[in-house]
């Protein structure tokens, strides 16, 4: 099997740099991430191979694990090609090919899984599969991941300025979709003064009040808030203070 190789982009492993974050909508929460795999090929085995499957589309939930993308081709030429390595430039997408060798009329898939996380947000991935040869141009492949949030964190982040008085700040969790929220409880720093939740609409809508220890030295200071739905695993959404 010939599975991902080695990550070949520099950056942040789960967001690689230059790549733009998602955005939300006034629906469920959504987020898009694109996977674009790169062949490379001699001109001869680029001929060869022919994908019936380019373009990807797939709707997961936050809160799964993984998605998997399916990408099938077969060798269409009279000679064998030969796939040499798998590359992704994210830790959060795999490749892998069940064998290496693809004999004439033989069949075969590429398969990319791409990992949600626990705190899903917009990527662009790029798979590279490389075949025996380097000089043709790219073939596309393309996946693009919605991932739907059934519950939202407004906003990600509160800024406090150094040296501000410790006043309290809000975030909002709300439920974007159909399900209703049984429970909301925070898991705070002890740099985290206090965090009061206070219900704005039973079962849609929480506001959470919250207040840093002290404002005098730069700190990041992540929280995460628990959702409980009844009959359901917790959601986890994260957020995070900023004292600049």
């Amino acid at each position: 099997m010939i599975t991902t190789a080695r990550n070949f982009f520099t950056g942040c492993p789960d967001r690689p740099e230059g790549i733009a974050s998602g955005r939300a909508t006034s629906g469920r929460g959504w987020a898009r991430a694109s996977v674009i795999l790169l062949l490379f090929a001699g001109s001869a085995a680029s001929a060869q191979l022919t994908w019936t499957t380019e373009s990807v589309v797939l709707s997961v939930e936050a809160n799964q694990e993984k998605a998997v993308a399916v990408y099938d081709f077969f060798n269409a030429g009279p000679r064998p090609v030969r796939v040499s390595g798998l590359r992704t430039n994210c830790g959060c997408a795999q490749a892998a090919c069940a064998m290496d060798v693809f004999q004439p009329g033989e069949k075969g898939q590429v398969e990319v899984t791409y990992h949600v996380g626990t705190d899903p947000v917009s990527s662009k991935l790029v798979t590279e599969v490389c075949l025996d040869g380097s000089q043709a141009p790219a073939v596309m492949l393309k996946l693009d991941v919605t991932i739907i949030h059934e519950f939202i964190c407004s906003p990600r982040l509160l800024l406090w300025r150094r040296n501000e008085n410790a006043e309290p700040k809000v975030f909002e969790i709300s439920a974007v979709g159909e399900k209703r929220i049984g429970r909301v409880s925070a898991d705070a720093s002890p740099r985290v003064q206090s965090v009061e939740i206070e219900t704005v609409e039973a079962g849609r809508r929480y506001r959470c009040r919250v207040i840093p220890k002290g404002t005098l030295e730069f700190a990041i200071i992540p929280l995460k808030f628990t959702v409980e739905v009844e009959h359901e695993p917790p959601t986890f959404l994260k957020a995070c203070i900023l004292i600049k």
